[in-house]
């Protein structure tokens, strides 16, 4: 049995979630059977073997995430490959997660979509040189911009997954780009605002899951935040499971400019990481308002603490800036709590204000 620490898609509410040894043969029987068998050419095996198997992922490494527990039981269950796989946190200066990977060489990549897509830019741009044989992206929507990018800067089309903590690997692409559901392994549910399913073809309001994997601690109908659809029409590659599109995240890239006027990326989940993770915090957005400011709202989990969880995330969002080069950016608490957007109903975290023109 291990824990994974996740936050609910919905509430933010932190969690401690127990998975037993079932539920772990499952995710790897997935794995290795559907998503190998789709994604593991004889191309992309000869290209790994070439590199030495070398695996890198570009996660949030401060916490209990799916991606990082998973990454941990391989190296466990592997201690001769433990050294070849490797957890570089998101959280790191562009510039040094750039400087690790061409150390590394990795022949398998993964990280989150927004991250690939800007070191795609990087590798473009003749700072990063790597040759991966297969790049994995996860926890954001891929857009065909971004796809595109990766694919030209890698010469691998990205490959694109959907999971959560509470449900292990949802669903996967095929060849021909759609998601599909691992139907026989996660009760998908589309639901409304009322919690009343949504018709096949139509967009959700938001997905229950139930985990039929998991015996120790059994996740049923718990609710997540993904707005999603679900194809009315089989795939034509061949594979008979459903075939959902996902909304998800919708999070943006912040490009601040240091004293130096440099303009320097911060990646959403980079920064989602380091403030979610700050104790006491229950909910916050991080909305940027200037090229050198930012405005946080706060919710704290016990409204006796605000005041000292509010000089927690100061202190962690300042060193957060300042190891960015990014020592000049002003953070500010809003006057009002988080919010969804009045517009589309979803709760974002990281975005800029629509008046900022940089």
């Amino acid at each position: 049995k291990y824990m994974v620490w996740t936050t609910s898609g919905t509430t933010g509410t932190p969690g401690i979630f127990l998975h037993d040894k079932n539920w772990y043969t499952v995710i790897t029987a997935v794995n290795v059977l559907r998503i190998g068998d789709e994604w593991y050419n004889w191309d992309v095996i000869k290209g790994m073997m070439a590199a030495g198997g070398n695996s890198a992922s570009i996660f949030a490494g401060n916490g209990h995430f799916f991606g990082v527990t998973m990454l941990e039981r391989q190296r466990q269950s592997n201690r001769s490959r433990a050294k070849r796989i490797q957890l570089i946190p998101v959280t790191l200066p562009i510039s040094e997660i750039v400087q690790r990977l061409n150390t590394f060489q990795p022949a398998m990549f993964a990280g989150y979509a927004s991250a690939l897509g800007l070191l795609a830019q990087e590798q473009l741009d003749g700072r990063l040189n790597i040759h991966p044989s297969i790049v994995i992206s996860s926890a954001e929507p891929l857009s065909d911009e971004n796809r595109a990018l990766i694919q030209q800067a890698f010469g691998v089309p990205p490959r694109n997954n959907y999971g959560c903590s509470e449900g292990g690997v949802m669903g996967y692409e095929c060849n021909q780009g759609h998601m599909h559901l691992n139907a026989d392994w996660i009760l998908f549910e589309p639901v409304d605002s009322a919690y009343q399913p949504t018709p096949v073809g139509q967009l959700s309001d938001r997905t229950l899951i139930t985990n039929l994997a998991n015996r120790i601690m059994p996740i049923i109908r718990y609710e997540l935040g993904d707005r999603v659809s679900l194809s009315p029409e089989p795939c034509s590659c061949g594979i008979t499971l459903p075939v959902v599109n996902v909304e998800g995240r919708t999070d943006e890239i912040l490009r601040f400019t240091a004293a130096g006027g440099q303009v320097i990326p911060v990646l959403p989940l980079a920064l989602w990481s380091v403030l979610k993770e700050t104790p006491g915090v229950l909910r916050f957005q991080a909305i940027q308002t200037a090229p050198d400011q930012i405005k946080i709202r706060l919710e704290a989990k016990h409204a006796t603490d605000e005041t000292q969880t509010w000089e927690r995330v100061h202190a962690n969002a300042s060193a957060y800036f300042a190891s960015q080069g990014l020592g000049n950016v002003e953070i500010l608490r809003a006057a009002e709590s988080p919010m969804r957007d009045p517009k589309s109903g979803k709760f974002r975290n990281v975005w800029k204000d629509n008046r900022l023109s940089t």
